[in-house]
């Protein structure tokens, strides 16, 4: 009864993809964001969902080495602009952990610093407080605010992008929406550096689940992946003592203490990390969700083949 084909398409409109779903003209769709998935269940209930936990999170990224946003007050003034535990309640239904992260997953346990162990005043600097944010930005140089711009990827969640929007206003942070899709976003971005302000993709730069030594290596300076452009010797440094430690629990602390200077200097604004779905149609029989995650870093397209081929 297996499968001895499968067809892997590629549909670049997200709307286009889910009415295929909902027609039944796709079998298996990934990666779908809580609020369509909420409406599959509105109009097609007999399509299955398997909630599938998301790493990294989502992040507002600044370039940390150009004003307004190399000064660690105007980063911080944003993190503390947005109400995290209002977008987990309102916009994801309480579907997620209203906590921010940190570079390393809170499915990685052991490692890294989950928000349960950050202390009081961390805590407090992700904390919604708009008078203190705007407070911030005073002490910055910018009483009545300031004009922004955001390099969104069309592939990445809009709609959380207008809400950090309107949070943002309301602290006098006028931010301009300007759209790239995907390729064009990652030349212009994270090839080329072209960007100067913020920039906002699907995938965040926090929260992930890589290896430890890979992981620290994310806001190294000169590292190709950081577009932040994060250029810190205090963190240049955790890199060293991760190449020196000889086994396992040298390691932990270096990664633990890495994390919590990211969180600290704020170089990423975090913003939550979701659950999306995995939908099937009921016809489709061994299915868990296998492809989201060998293409989500679960062991890439080689695994692939071998999980496809026990689908029936």
């Amino acid at each position: 009864p297996y499968s001895d084909r499968l067809k892997y398409l590629i549909i670049p409109d997200q709307a286009a993809a889910l009415e295929a779903m909902r027609a039944g003209k796709v079998d298996i769709m990934d990666n779908v964001p809580f609020q369509q998935a909420l409406e599959i269940t509105k109009t097609n209930p007999e399509i299955v969902q398997i909630p599938t936990p998301r790493a990294p999170s989502k992040t507002l990224d600044p370039r940390n080495d150009r004003p307004p946003y190399n000064d660690i007050r105007v980063r911080t003034a944003l993190q503390k602009a947005i109400d995290l535990p209002e977008i987990a309640r309102n916009y994801y239904g309480g579907a997620v952990e209203p906590y921010p992260t940190s570079l390393t997953s809170k499915y990685m346990k052991g490692w890294g610093f989950p928000y349960a162990e950050w202390p009081d005043d961390l805590k407090d600097e992700y904390a919604y407080d708009p008078d203190a944010a705007k407070w911030l930005l005073a002490k910055a140089g910018y009483a009545n605010g300031f004009k922004t711009n955001v390099i969104a990827d069309t592939s990445a969640d809009l709609k959380l992008l207008e809400i950090i929007k309107s949070y943002l206003a309301e602290v006098g942070i006028e931010m301009e929406v300007r759209l790239m899709d995907p390729t064009e976003w990652v030349k212009f971005v994270s090839i080329e550096r072209k960007y100067d302000q913020l920039s906002y993709r699907q995938h965040g730069t926090l929260g992930h689940t890589y290896a430890p030594l890979r992981a620290i290596t994310r806001f190294k300076t000169g590292y190709a992946a950081n577009y932040n452009m994060v250029s810190d010797p205090v963190y240049d440094n955790f890199y060293a003592q991760s190449l020196a430690a000889k086994n396992l629990e040298e390691l932990k602390p270096v990664l633990r203490d890495a994390n919590e200077r990211i969180a600290r200097q704020h170089y990423s604004i975090s913003l939550l990390q979701p659950t999306t779905f995995s939908l099937c149609q009921p016809w489709v029989k061994g299915y868990g969700a296998q492809i989201h995650a060998t293409w989500m870093g679960g062991g890439g397209p080689s695994m692939l083949s071998f999980y496809a081929a026990r689908f029936w």
